[in-house]
């Protein structure tokens, strides 16, 4: 075979393949890797979202108390005691949140029990939710109780979007 121009870059494009075929395209498929990660939360009162209630309502509190038995914890507690049956009760601006974030978000609550409704000025949590400007922008939140309906209580879980 003479050696012309045409044979030595079919050569060479001969060897690239073949490397590339050898060698792999340098993806892969799967890593495992440890990593250090730190995490510090805050109590509810000074966290980038800030929850604080309305400790006159009868069964509203910030329930100071421990997450694990050793770290301290300022958390709302809702406990709704001796509410009229078959009625609708509600508590205007049972929750305040304040969002000492540098962004605005939108506050929407999950896993309400059935007869429980989250609700700020503008929107019920548990629907489109409702928005808090950033900076220190706050919102109160109203907690209606309907027992006509059979209430249960649970864990309602607060997402800032």
């Amino acid at each position: 075979m003479a050696m012309n121009r045409r044979n030595v870059l079919v050569g060479l494009g001969a060897v690239a393949v073949g490397g590339g075929a050898a060698f792999g395209s340098g993806a892969f498929s799967q890593v495992t890797a440890d990593r250090t990660v730190s995490v510090t939360t805050s109590d509810d009162a000074s966290a980038l979202l800030a929850f604080s209630a309305d400790t006159s309502y009868n069964g509203i509190s910030d329930n100071t108390g421990t997450d694990d038995g050793s770290n301290s914890q300022d958390v709302v507690q809702i406990e709704l005691v001796d509410i009229n049956d078959d009625a609708t009760t509600t508590f205007n601006a049972a929750l305040t949140v304040t969002n000492n974030g540098s962004e605005s978000v939108t506050l929407t609550a999950s896993g309400v029990p059935t007869g429980l409704t989250f609700s700020g000025p503008n929107n019920d949590l548990s629907g489109s939710g409702e928005s808090i400007p950033s900076g220190g922008g706050s919102v109160d939140i109203d907690i209606t109780v309907d027992t006509t309906q059979s209430v249960s209580g649970g864990t309602v879980t607060f997402d800032a979007q």
